[in-house]
């Protein structure tokens, strides 16, 4: 082989390894999306799962995904061949290349189980009224808020009850709820605004109303004269010389929201109920359930979320937000569990 001959191959050679790598490396999927992905539905699927277990009376439990790593290798190989063909204008030997890449990876998740007097006290806090003020001015409707995080207004409870504590469960309150509602139409008119304040050194909510729209929330919260302003706190007290326009708040905790949100967990598919506006919505079957935006399994049966019910997954998001709220900054005290994710 003369010496151009031996200049063109190897041009050649590199010419076809270039074009190659070019088209293996673009191939290489984007994992950043595919982990993303995987470990927001592996939340939703925990929330679900304990939301279902509180239904039966059973405790939740919480294991965190501390660190995705992943190995990534990368192997090329260049394969070539030599041959002669006689019929050929241009005598001499012939070389079929072919030049592979090979990419792999390799991810291992770190998982730490959820445990601990920090962890516990963050899941029984009740939460603070400057958070929930936090949730509703970031774009969650006020009745939605206010359903899921509040116990108590005043005389109008809500729910308060716990599924597995009452047997039966509990129901909503339609005077809670007509309270929630008519805060909304009038804050939609412009009849009332709200902010933060404090009162006893606590954050509180301030309330101020038109006087047409004071008599209304005076009137729904049994009050015996009207108010344009009211005081909603934690830690209002019924003491001699308290002021009634400066109203109780009692907020639900983390563990009270979920046993809150258990009482709308179907026991099966001929009990579930009709869902009404604002509220949470599970389905259950006994089939895998195939348009579902969450579905887990438990006890042989399937709970899911429809992929078409905003609601539910709004309050599944809010849900979220108010569970790194509470426990965003929580310590395990266990030892972490490492696994190791086959190739």
């Amino acid at each position: 082989m003369n010496f151009s001959k031996v200049i063109f191959l190897s041009v050649s050679l590199v010419t076809l390894m270039t074009a190659c790598s070019t088209t293996g490396l673009g191939q290489v999927p984007k994992t950043r999306e595919n982990y993303n992905k995987a470990i927001d539905t592996s939340e939703n699927e925990q929330f679900l799962l304990n939301i279902v277990r509180m239904h039966y009376g059973n405790s939740p439990y919480f294991v965190g995904v501390d660190s995705v790593t992943t190995q990534s290798t990368l192997r090329t190989k260049l394969e070539a061949q030599m041959f002669t063909d006689r019929n050929a204008v241009m005598a001499g030997p012939f070389w079929n290349i072919a030049p592979t890449i090979e990419f792999t990876e390799a991810p291992t998740i770190t998982y730490t189980p959820l445990q601990g007097t920090k962890y516990v006290s963050g899941m029984m806090t009740p939460l603070t009224l400057d958070r929930i003020g936090m949730l509703q001015s970031s774009g969650w409707d006020l009745p939605t808020v206010l359903k899921l995080s509040i116990n108590r207004i005043g005389v109008l409870n809500n729910s308060e009850v716990s599924r597995h504590v009452v047997d039966g469960g509990s129901s909503d309150n339609p005077e809670f709820s007509n309270f929630v509602d008519q805060l909304t139409r009038l804050g939609q008119k412009g009849a009332i605004t709200h902010s933060l304040t404090s009162y006893r050194d606590h954050p509180a909510i301030l309330l101020q109303t038109t006087p047409e729209a004071g008599a209304q929330i005076s009137n729904m919260l049994h009050l015996k004269h009207n108010y344009t302003q009211f005081i909603f706190s934690q830690y209002a007290v019924n003491l001699p010389g308290t002021p009634e326009n400066i109203v109780y708040m009692q907020t639900r905790s983390l563990l009270g929201i979920l046993n809150y949100l258990a009482n709308y967990i179907p026991d099966d598919d001929s009990s579930q109920q009709k869902q009404t506006k604002g509220s949470f919505y599970a389905l259950v079957s006994n089939s895998e359930p195939a348009d579902a935006v969450v579905k887990i399994n438990y006890k042989g049966k399937w709970y899911y979320i429809a992929n078409d019910d905003t609601t539910s997954k709004s309050i599944l998001i809010l849900l979220k937000v108010i569970y790194s709220l509470q426990l965003g900054d929580i310590k395990a005290n266990l030892p972490m569990v490492v696994i190791p994710v086959g190739r």
